[in-house]
């Protein structure tokens, strides 16, 4: 093992945090648009006559575009997760290689002043 896998790595890292910066943004406007339609078809239930707010929310949930929304929602947030489990998952990997190569580097120095 080299420097170099500890560089991909850290490569690897960059790449994955930048792309969890742009999906956690996707997940927040993913949610604000659930919230926001929702919210939509309460009112426009309760301007129906529906009557009891829970009813009124039933019925928004029920909604195809509510549960698109709510759908898209959790799946943006998921994505979102998953990277952000890469980005601690790629920081561990760093370290086990940081240790193995000072490991490594203290055996050479070991065997360096061995020998006569």
């Amino acid at each position: 093992m080299s420097d170099y896998p500890v560089a991909r790595t850290v490569a690897e890292l960059e790449t994955t945090v930048q792309r969890y910066g742009e999906e956690a943004y996707a997940a927040a406007e993913a949610e604000a648009h659930h919230k926001k339609l929702r919210a939509q078809r309460i009112l426009r239930a309760k301007a129906e006559g529906a009557g009891a707010v829970s009813l009124c929310e039933t019925i928004a949930e029920a909604d195809d575009a509510v549960a698109d929304a709510y759908l898209a929602r959790l799946t943006t947030a998921a994505v979102a997760d998953a990277s952000k489990q890469r980005i601690v998952s790629l920081r561990e990997k760093i370290g086990a290689q940081r240790s193995w190569l000072a490991d490594q580097r203290a055996a050479d120095t070991l065997h360096a002043q061995v020998r006569p």
